[in-house]
């Protein structure tokens, strides 16, 4: 007899099961079917200067998306850089640090002017 932790395991994998089968068949179906056409071009009302309208919205579309793409390219690259900035600053400024506590000791070592 199954308790009831093992009964809600048995029954999540079961779910889990249909929910990956069922997106697997809706992407084969969507692989398979033609694309979607929002405006029907054989339509006696249809306008070419929607048309053109549309084709210039989209070629702004693609734009902004390769601009997009860049920007986020060169913001990685930035990101980069300033962290290996930060790092060899930090490491500056301990050498720093080290070399005043040195100078400090070998000040104090020292003899005093006895005038």
């Amino acid at each position: 007899m199954q308790t009831s932790t093992s009964k809600r395991r048995a029954l999540y994998h079961k779910h889990i099961a249909f929910y990956r089968n069922k997106n697997y068949e809706n992407l084969q179906t969507a692989c398979i079917n033609p694309p979607y056409r929002l405006t029907y071009q054989h339509f006696s009302i249809y306008s070419q200067r929607m048309e053109n309208e549309l084709n210039a919205l989209e070629g702004k579309v693609a734009l902004l998306i390769q601009v997009s793409g860049k920007l986020r390219a060169e913001n990685h690259k930035l990101r980069q850089e300033l962290a290996h900035a930060l790092s060899s600053n930090r490491q500056y400024s301990d050498k720093m640090d080290s070399a005043k506590a040195r100078l400090e000791k070998l000040l104090i070592t020292l003899p005093e002017d006895q005038t």
